[in-house]
């Protein structure tokens, strides 16, 4: 297959925070209409801009150079 093929760009996170007993869910969405609007987080009653540059910290992963470059062509 075409190197291409497996390539994506990321448009949504969903977090989960909690345990798998209980917890809680919320998002960040990239604006599907806008792109130069940009991301937001959808967190209960709060829906904020986002930098796209902090999803690996406020999604609880660490640091990926592929994760990164991905993010920063959006």
């Amino acid at each position: 297959m075409p190197e291409n093929y497996f390539k994506y760009k990321l448009k949504g996170i969903v977090v989960h925070y909690g345990t798998a007993d209980q917890g809680h869910y919320y998002s960040f969405i990239q604006d599907r209409e806008d792109k130069n609007a940009g991301w937001f987080e959808f967190n209960d009653t709060l829906v904020r801009e986002f930098d796209p540059s902090e999803i690996a910290e406020e999604t609880f992963g660490g640091e990926d150079d592929n994760i990164t470059n991905n993010i920063s062509e959006m």
